[in-house]
């Protein structure tokens, strides 16, 4: 018995009317998946949570020989072999590695206790389960993600039958791949053509030169090489798609028929867009928050999240929602964006993210009797004050989740809670800030979570959707205005994106999102139609910073090298007051009132999320908007690079 949140294989013994265990057998971590050998001798065990094939001897219980399933040396997390089985004949192993989309093909031989690799065979996304046909002629793979998602122009909507759902969450539809056993020559193809879906076809990779012999760029080719980019600034954001909020803007590929937050309630983000570069084919990596935040923080989200989400999503809540918060089995083994940053020497800062406060009512008081040390006021709360009054907010510490984060979150940094304004979060981000422009201390690296673009729903008294996303708005335009008026800013860029793009209709693709850059390295009134996603961004801050992949998936990911340029301009931003009020209440005749007042918003998706998503559609486009006819479409992009034999990633003719 595989023990999934351990690293062991329990040995039970269920001859006797009482099942009795053996003994404790240690492989590889989360050990996910087995299969015996024809005889029984021999028992192989796939562990996901290292990349490994353990095999054990039954007769004694022991691990003869442990197999690395990592694409090449030094590769860190996400190849996630998850489905194993053994030929017929006993002397073919086959892996599938859901993070590879792969199966490997591993020759075994019994009398040296050995395996070795044969070569790789593509598959759907995330396969999941391989089986061999009895006569050893095929294998059955099953692919947990099928094809992916595609656009949903319709948008989450859900009157009609889940069939014709556009949620992104229940849009993927698991495949089966039958294949058969290739021979030696396919068997070469099929390796080929997995190396260059993934990008690791250059193994054994060198430096073409030192780095002391290259200029600074804003965006270094490897993690050796300068930078003028000293601070980063990563903002984090809540769910809304590419359409939602840029869907008309010019030179972009948008659809202003899926538009629902405009220049009234989204000016910062559009004007962002305009005045820097539009990224208009960046994709989140996630279906949702779950995991979302894990792909955000830590470039994957591990098989434990990913196959156990949807269980938390489809209604049955009632477990802890355990996805943001470092617990064990959802925790990656090269840790956070964050350690990575330490782990290079650099300093960090965090502001909302994998932390926690007590969840304190405000009450209702006059306007101006709530001020002081121990409270802070606010304009709306459960609901929108009346003229006159305010909502007093209690003025608690944050505790980190993780202990290696205590003394790096910023403890008077509000966690999610749409409740609680951006405007305010961004009030005491900004307070640090000024000390820290004061001293000249400020960290390489800070993370600022501002998530009220979540928005709270339709609920009567609850500020509309357009107030909390123009107040999400505001609280970005806000951050990079001060830091573009600051000494810091000829030196910093901020990286903006959204978790997930669950919430909201997209004409290309269910994940496409809005993701933003700011710097003065970064080109003014630019489009990028680059394909990116969310580990994108992440390998792009890790290259500024001198941080190393935290998992293959940013090892390989596209830096955004088209987005920047190494002359500078410092032309400072000036933040746009949205024209949407910030305390607009949906009143009792908002469409979905009812069933918003029934949802928990105390954190991100706690909320059944297709029937929140249904009731936002109808209330910007109408009780009886009508269902555009889904597009497929595919993308497809492979990179160029090289492995160097630190297991960075260097990038081939890029140009100068």
């Amino acid at each position: 018995m595989s023990n999934w949140g351990e690293d062991t294989v329990s040995v039970v013994d269920v001859g006797s009317a009482e099942p009795q265990k053996v003994t404790d057998v240690q492989v590889g971590l989360h050990p996910s998946a087995m299969a015996l050998s024809p005889a029984g001798r021999f028992l192989f065990v796939a562990a996901e949570g290292d990349d490994t094939l353990s095999v054990i001897d039954t007769s004694d219980h022991t691990v003869v020989t442990t197999f690395s399933l990592t694409p090449y040396e030094g590769a860190t997390d996400g190849s996630w072999p998850n489905g194993v089985a053994v030929s017929p004949d006993g002397k073919t192993v086959y892996v599938a590695n859901a993070g590879n989309n792969d199966v490997a093909v591993l020759a075994w031989d019994a009398e040296s206790h050995s395996l070795t690799a044969r070569g790789l065979i593509p598959t759907a996304w995330f396969p999941s389960a391989v089986a061999v046909t009895p006569d050893g002629g095929r294998l059955l793979v099953t692919n947990m993600k099928g094809l992916g998602a595609g656009p949903n122009p319709a948008g989450p909507n859900f009157q009609g039958p889940i069939s014709k759902a556009q949620y992104t969450g229940s849009m993927i539809q698991g495949s089966l791949s039958i294949v058969d056993v290739p021979d030696r020559p396919t068997l070469q193809r099929y390796t080929l053509q997995v190396q260059e879906n993934n990008g690791f076809n250059e193994l054994e990779g060198r430096r073409v030169r030192p780095a002391s012999a290259v200029p600074a760029r804003p965006v270094p080719y490897r993690l050796s090489e300068p930078s003028p980019i000293k601070h980063v600034i990563y903002v984090i954001k809540e769910n809304r798609a590419y359409d939602q909020v840029f869907g008309d803007l010019l030179g972009g590929d948008g659809d202003p028929n899926l538009l629902y937050f405009d220049d009234r309630s989204a000016p910062n983000h559009r004007a962002l867009a305009r005045q820097f570069t539009l990224l208009d084919n960046f994709y989140a990596d996630a279906e949702v928050s779950a995991d979302g935040h894990p792909w955000t923080v830590a470039a994957l989200a591990n098989p434990y999240t990913q196959k156990n989400w949807p269980q938390h999503y489809a209604g049955r809540r009632g477990r802890d929602y355990e996805y943001e918060s470092g617990f064990p089995p959802d925790k990656p083994r090269a840790g956070y964006i964050w350690d990575a940053v330490a782990r290079a020497g650099q300093t960090y800062r965090v502001y909302g993210e994998f932390a926690t406060a007590e969840r304190a009512e405000p009450e209702l008081q006059p306007e101006g009797t709530c001020d002081g040390p121990s409270t802070t006021w606010r304009s709306y709360g459960p609901k929108v004050a009346p003229e006159g009054q305010v909502w007093c907010y209690p003025v608690s510490g944050n505790s980190p989740f993780l202990p290696d984060m205590a003394g790096h979150i910023a403890p008077r940094y509000r966690p999610y809670d749409t409740d609680y304004p951006d405007i305010a979060r961004i009030e005491a981000f900004l307070e640090e800030f000024r000390a820290y422009e004061r001293d000249g201390d400020l960290p390489a690296f800070m993370i600022v979570r501002i998530g009220n673009d979540h928005t709270s729903g339709t609920g009567s008294g609850r500020p509309t959707p357009e107030a909390q996303v123009a107040d999400n708005d505001l609280a970005l335009g806000l951050l990079v205005e001060a830091v573009s008026h600051s000494r810091y800013w000829p030196e910093t860029a901020i990286f903006v994106v959204e978790d997930d793009a669950q919430n909201g209709p997209d004409h290309v693709d269910a994940h496409r999102t809005v993701a933003l850059v700011v710097s003065p390295y970064v080109k003014r009134g630019h489009v990028d139609s680059t394909h990116y996603s969310t580990v994108s961004m992440l390998r792009t801050m890790e290259l500024i910073l001198g941080a190393a992949p935290l998992s293959q998936f940013d090892a390989a990911a596209m830096p955004l090298y088209e987005a920047f340029t190494p002359q500078a301009n410092l032309t400072p931003y000036r933040a746009i007051t949205p024209a949407q009020s910030l305390t607009q209440q949906n009143d009792e005749r908002a469409y979905g009132a009812r069933l918003s007042a029934l949802m928990d918003f105390s954190l991100a998706d706690t909320q059944p999320e297709q029937l929140f998503n249904r009731i936002l559609w109808h209330y910007f486009k109408g009780p009886d908007a009508p269902y555009p006819t889904p597009i497929l479409t595919r993308r497809n992009w492979v990179p160029e690079l090289e492995i160097g034999p630190d297991g960075d990633v260097e990038w081939l003719q890029l140009g100068s």
